[in-house]
């Protein structure tokens, strides 16, 4: 029976250590791993050189949509991005191939701003796009900019990327 006592207590005394190695061991695991993942994917980042998505291009038969989402695509000021604006000048081509049709450019937020601060920044950002679009070629005759503001959401704005989804420049084209 002293055995046995003796065997925990000294279990007891012992464990304190024991998890603490095994805790520094799992850690030092996990910064190991984290190291190496980081490294492949900084490699794998120089090998590819692939920009950044600002803006999603959706081709129907129909209809043509471009969104451009406003946490990349837009400077504080409410101008474009340079990465944006060149990615933007690319599907050019893809805009001009639908027709001479009306283009609508639609200014989304999320909930977060006052309803006249919201109109404001959606309309700016709207303005933004139709100004570069005329710049590229497209006739003013046919763009029409709007701030919609936080109205028609995508996603809930319960959540920051569910939040940055709304902030958003729609561009439309129907044949």
């Amino acid at each position: 029976m002293k055995k046995i006592k003796s065997f925990f207590c000294c279990l007891f005394l012992m464990s304190p250590f024991l998890f603490s190695a095994c805790a520094t061991n799992t850690n030092q695991q996990a910064k190991a791993l984290y190291a190496t993942n980081l490294k492949k994917d900084e490699k794998n980042k120089h090998k590819k050189n692939i920009p950044p998505r600002l803006i999603q291009v959706i081709q129907g038969p129909e209809r043509l949509r471009v969104i451009l989402y406003s946490d990349v695509c837009f400077q504080f000021d409410g101008q474009l991005t340079a990465q944006c604006a060149n990615q933007l000048s690319n599907t050019m081509k893809t805009i001009k191939r639908y027709g001479d049709g009306l283009i609508q450019v639609v200014g989304y937020t999320d909930d977060i701003y006052a309803s006249q601060t919201a109109e404001k920044l959606s309309q700016r950002q709207a303005d933004t796009v139709v100004a570069f679009l005329w710049s590229k070629g497209i006739g003013s005759q046919r763009l029409r900019a709007v701030g919609f503001a936080a109205h028609n959401s995508i996603a809930s704005n319960r959540s920051v990327d569910a939040s940055a989804a709304n902030r958003r420049v729609e561009i439309t084209l129907v044949r």
